[in-house]
């Protein structure tokens, strides 16, 4: 007996000899205003189970505050159906799916930073099959942009004299210059080459005004922005194909306050650290007509965009963003055409948080493909979509849900190995779907959800197969929220949206679990359930004044 104990022992050492973590660089860390996103490249754990505890705190302070932990991700064995099936695709998917599976390494974030403060962040990997690693890392925020001071700034005023005034002035205009612009019409089509501020006087509309059709295949763009640092604030851009361009290169451009109407591509976004916030955009797209070309704000390339109280309708997809390390909250969707919110094709870190999306016609969130993660989608409306509040295609994977508010008449469908705690998905057309082909070594940690259904079963019952949501209640709709919420299929367009609060006593309040720097300042016993918390104030959706 003892020898087979021996041999036992000595085979299983054997097989987990190739799951220990292999540390060989130091993590890295990137903020924004106020989120810092950490990643951390390992080798070996082929059986996912390495974990890294996150902390942080001010420099200078004496207590550390937890966040969540990394997020493993990567390390994806794919089994050969799928991996025939991305093969298969001979796009730009497969070559980005088979990439995705090649990373290996555990990332995460850390919220509710304040703007310009140095930080410490301390983490302590460990995998219980062997390895482990400590790091300090340093970060510093940046800060919000704020418009120049007239009284300290070189100031040149500009006049609709002619039709070409304001390209002739920007094409004029030296590093740091203000071009103040008074209320007329304006030609646009020109190329920002100085980091100038371009602002509305305030005596009247200023409007930058295109001749496009409605369909044109011209190339002609508003705005081409192509240096790092400009501004502009508080003009109207209409009619062009494509309205605002952050050419490459054109890092820490400012885009604030403006209107940009009746635009096929509204604002392109092709380089790093940009801030789009307080804007109102209405594309040229009538959603009716099942057009589904066209974007309201689209970053494809770069790091670390802060895309904020934006209000975005007529599109086709609202916001697209590919970028990793970049933050959009605030946002206002409404009567688009395709998807409200993309992430094909994006990285790690994309924070999604506090957006009202709501009444388009296709999904709610597009995952065309996603992998590896984490997207984050955090405190989210998201209501009243023809097909589902999830797109799941192409084996993506690698999500965090948590406290958003997801409604919809269809059934809905998780994408593969996903974190979901205190969402409310609506569920009376069926129970959530989470078979999806996919890559194996990935799984789901679902738990204190609550599902809107008329079946009378609990929602341990709905995961039964997979040990999933053994905190989860299942509620009938009438019991949740104060508003009328009777969602058409397709959904009718409804100005403002609704704000989906709780009812008082409803089976979500006080039902959800405490999140490490996600659910800190919640009212009651216990954080809600849903986007909106009982007894705070009500969040702000759509440009401040």
């Amino acid at each position: 007996m003892k020898k087979l104990v021996i041999l036992l022992v000595f085979i299983s050492s054997l097989l987990s000899a190739g799951n220990e973590t292999i540390i060989k660089e130091k993590p890295s860390v990137y903020a924004t205003m106020q989120c810092a996103g950490i990643q951390w490249n390992i080798e070996g754990d082929s059986n996912n189970n390495a974990a890294c505890k996150v902390e942080f705190r001010e420099k200078g302070a004496a207590e550390w505050k937890k966040a969540m932990d990394l997020f493993r991700a990567g390390a994806v064995t794919p089994d050969k159906s799928s991996m025939a099936t991305a093969v298969g695709w001979k796009n730009h998917m497969s070559g980005y799916v088979i990439e995705h599976w090649k990373l290996n390494y555990l990332a995460g974030s850390i919220f509710n930073l304040k703007e310009g403060t140095e930080y410490e962040v301390r983490l302590s990997l460990k995998d219980p099959d062997g390895g482990e690693a400590q790091e300090l890392l340093a970060v510093k925020t940046r800060v919000y942009p704020v418009l120049p001071d007239l009284k300290f700034a070189k100031v040149t005023e500009v006049k609709p004299v002619a039709r070409g005034a304001l390209r002739k002035a920007v094409l004029a205009a030296k590093d740091g210059e203000v071009l103040l612009v008074h209320a007329g019409v304006y030609d646009g089509n020109f190329k920002v080459l100085a980091p100038v501020t371009i602002m509305a006087a305030g005596d009247g509309e200023v409007i930058i005004e295109g001749s496009m059709k409605r369909g044109s295949e011209e190339i002609e763009r508003g705005v081409n922005f192509c240096v790092p640092g400009a501004m502009f604030c508080g003009i109207t851009v209409k009619g062009f194909p494509f309205a605002l361009v952050m050419s490459p290169g054109a890092d820490r451009t400012a885009i604030m306050h403006c209107k940009i109407l009746d635009s096929h591509y509204s604002i392109e976004i092709q380089s790093s650290e940009n801030y789009i916030a307080d804007n109102f955009i209405s594309g040229d797209n009538i959603p009716a007509e099942g057009s589904i070309d066209g974007e309201g704000i689209e970053s494809h390339a770069g790091i670390g965009q802060v895309i904020c109280y934006n209000r975005i309708t007529r599109v086709g997809d609202a916001l697209s963003i590919e970028t990793p390390n970049s933050d959009v909250f605030g946002n206002d969707s409404f009567n688009n055409s395709d998807d409200a919110f993309e992430t094909d094709d994006g990285g790690p870190n994309i924070r999604i948080f506090n957006n009202r999306l709501y009444s388009c016609l296709h999904n709610g969130m597009s995952f065309q493909p996603y992998l590896g993660g984490p997207a984050y989608f955090i405190k989210n409306q998201i209501a009243g979509f023809r097909e589902n509040y999830f797109k799941d295609r192409y084996l993506s994977n690698g999500a965090i849900f948590i406290n958003n508010t997801f409604l919809n008449n269809t059934k809905g469908s998780l994408l593969n190995h996903v974190y979901s705690r205190n969402n409310i998905y609506s569920c009376w057309a069926g129970p959530l779907d989470y078979h999806d082909i996919g890559p194996i070594n990935q799984g789901y940690d679902l738990d204190y959800d609550c599902f809107i259904s008329k079946m009378p079963v609990s929602a341990g019952d709905y995961f039964e197969d997979i040990d999933q949501e053994k905190h989860g209640i299942v509620v009938k709709k009438e019991s949740l929220f104060a508003a009328d919420w009777n969602i058409a299929t397709p959904p009718a367009v409804i100005s403002p949206a609704p704000m989906f609060e709780l009812k008082d006593g409803c089976p979500a309040i006080d039902a959800g679990v405490e999140i490490a720097n996600i659910t800190d300042g919640f009212a009651g016993k216990a954080p809600d359930m849903g986007a909106i918390e009982k007894g705070l104030p009500l969040p702000v959706y759509g440009p401040r004044n």
